[in-house]
């Protein structure tokens, strides 16, 4: 294909953009090309002009939802490990979130197309890779446990998250946003055998920890002791004095 003119370009991109509403409203099987130039304010013929399929359209679609969900794949900079982890998901949710809809129009058109079951496997792919790495960097930081496989444990954890997020944001299911966010942040904390919090004084400049990670013990409380129970005793009624024995009298000799 000849490079585009300015005006070209502008066209086109203006034909993406309609795209993305109309496959995300009427879904893979409900789009029709006429529904495009509708929706982008252009002759049915121009469609055809840059695209020759709506398969066609709907891959340039999802080169700009992929863009998306690589940045928000990426590890955010944050030091404390933990707070990274919650971060790193809530980054996913978000981006999840905005381009759900497409998504699942991606898992329609793969059943029938190689070539969007391959853009979801990049997205699957670049998720996992990264994660990894993160993981990677917590053994090596001794901050997760070192007998797991980053990639296996990668792999696992990616895809309760993708999974989560599918049910959750793409197919309707309901849940509290803050509570979904630290849930999977809880579930990957203990998957990793992370400790449930990061001490200040083990923290370095960059997010590294200063040797083994091991928490302070918890200040244990006595137990709380219960008083002994009163015994209760019968009064106990008074007994007369006992009369004391007479005293014996002298006896007197007669002369």
């Amino acid at each position: 294909m000849r490079p585009l003119t300015a005006r070209g370009q502008a066209t086109r991109d203006k034909l993406v953009a309609a795209a993305r509403d109309v496959f995300a409203d009427r879904g893979f099987a409900g789009t029709r090309m006429g529904d495009l130039a509708d929706a982008a304010g252009v002759a049915h013929g121009t469609v055809y002009t840059y695209f020759d399929t709506k398969e066609d359209v709907l891959l340039a679609v999802l080169d700009a939802v992929r863009s998306d969900l690589h940045a928000a794949m990426t590890v955010p900079s944050v030091r404390d490990p933990i707070a990274r982890i919650e971060a790193a998901n809530r980054a996913y949710l978000d981006g999840y979130r905005e381009h759900a809809q497409l998504l699942q129009v991606a898992q329609e058109a793969a059943a029938g197309d190689v070539r969007f079951a391959d853009v979801l496997l990049d997205l699957r792919r670049t998720h996992v890779a990264r994660v990894a790495t993160a993981i990677r960097k917590l053994q090596s930081d001794a901050m997760a446990a070192p007998d797991l496989d980053p990639h296996t444990a990668a792999a696992a954890l990616c895809g309760m998250v993708e999974g989560f997020a599918a049910h959750w944001l793409g197919r309707g299911e309901a849940h509290d946003e803050v509570l979904a966010t630290r849930t999977l942040t809880q579930l990957w904390v203990r998957g990793l055998g992370m400790p449930a919090r990061v001490p200040p004084r083990q923290q370095r400049p960059g997010g590294a920890v200063a040797g083994p990670h091991v928490l302070p013990p918890r200040p244990t409380r006595p137990a709380p002791t219960r008083p002994a129970p009163l015994r209760t005793t019968r009064p106990v009624s008074p007994q007369p004095p006992t009369p004391a024995a007479p005293r014996p009298t002298p006896h007197k000799e007669i002369p």
